[in-house]
């Protein structure tokens, strides 16, 4: 009788993207969905207590509790609109994500909250390549408000680095503010 061979690395990686595909597939379907997540517009996510717990301790622990939304299996959410939602879903389930301008900030303030660090990572690293001398003095305390430690590092390197410029910019900024008042 032959020994059967272990699959390799990559036939296990390959088992594993297949089956979050087909996940999400069940959840676009809404197949086999024992959970609802309502956002603060109202919009309402079918998803499966399991992935989401797998994926989150914010979820794990709700899940696990006596408390009224896993009772229920309605969880609101008054802080994240339908569309992040919809981001974090497609990460949760896909591991990628679309990191636009428009979702980056939302995407991180719901991926602390939820305690989704692959999220937060991905967003985090997307607004430090959108970084400019205009906007690194926000980026630094937007990335401070919300324990972003690698965001935090390379802003104060980028703010240390572009010194000169990114007073002159403050400044003229200021200026500009003034003039509008």
């Amino acid at each position: 009788m032959e020994d059967i061979q272990p699959i390799s690395d990559a036939e296990q990686a390959a088992f594993c993207v297949e089956l979050a595909k087909r996940l999400n597939m069940l959840r676009r379907q809404d197949h086999l969905c024992d959970i609802t997540l309502v956002t603060k517009d109202e919009k309402e996510f079918k998803a499966h207590r399991n992935v989401l717990s797998a994926a989150s301790p914010f979820f794990f622990k709700l899940l696990q509790s006596d408390m009224k939304e896993n009772r229920e299996g309605i969880v609101r959410f008054e802080e994240i609109s339908g569309a992040v939602m919809e981001d974090v879903l497609e990460f949760i389930y896909t591991g990628s994500v679309e990191v636009t301008q428009e979702n980056c900030k939302d995407l991180i303030a719901a991926a602390n909250y939820l305690l989704i660090p692959g999220l937060k990572t991905v967003s985090e690293r997307f607004l430090e390549r959108q970084m400019s001398e205009a906007n690194c003095i926000s980026t630094f305390y937007f990335a401070e408000m919300y324990q972003c430690d690698e965001l935090i590092t390379n802003t104060r390197k980028f703010i240390h680095a572009n010194f000169a410029s990114v007073a002159e910019m403050d400044e003229f900024l200021n200026l500009e503010a003034k003039e509008v008042e």
